[in-house]
């Protein structure tokens, strides 16, 4: 988890959003890994904190797929379809037409 958190870390000095999504994923697999569901939504809810506050809507949409990713953890579906419908809107409105597609098919698995 600390070389979790390093990475993470070194991706926001670098402002690679790309590169920080992925440091964000296994920041919080590791923490679902030592079963700290909390911590793992704290991280998402950090990243989503984040991209609001520079105002990065695509970055914001993804860090709302990993806390829909971690409310399935947690058995709240009702919740984690919401975040995902709310990023599916982000995606589309910035042109994110995978990251879209992706949002969608979570929507679809966590109704079934």
């Amino acid at each position: 988890i600390k070389a979790g958190k390093q990475s993470l870390n070194l991706a926001r000095e670098i402002r690679d959003a790309d590169l920080i999504s992925q440091a964000v994923e296994v920041l919080m697999q590791a923490h679902a890994a030592e079963n700290s569901g909390d911590k793992a939504m704290t991280v998402a809810e950090e990243e989503l904190m984040t991209a609001k506050k520079v105002g990065d809507r695509r970055r914001e949409a993804y860090a709302q797929l990993k806390m829909a990713a971690v409310m399935m953890m947690h058995e709240r579906p009702r919740e984690a379809v919401r975040r995902a419908s709310d990023a599916a809107e982000k995606l589309r409105q910035v042109g994110d037409r995978k990251g879209e597609a992706k949002a969608l098919q979570m929507m679809v698995e966590l109704q079934c």
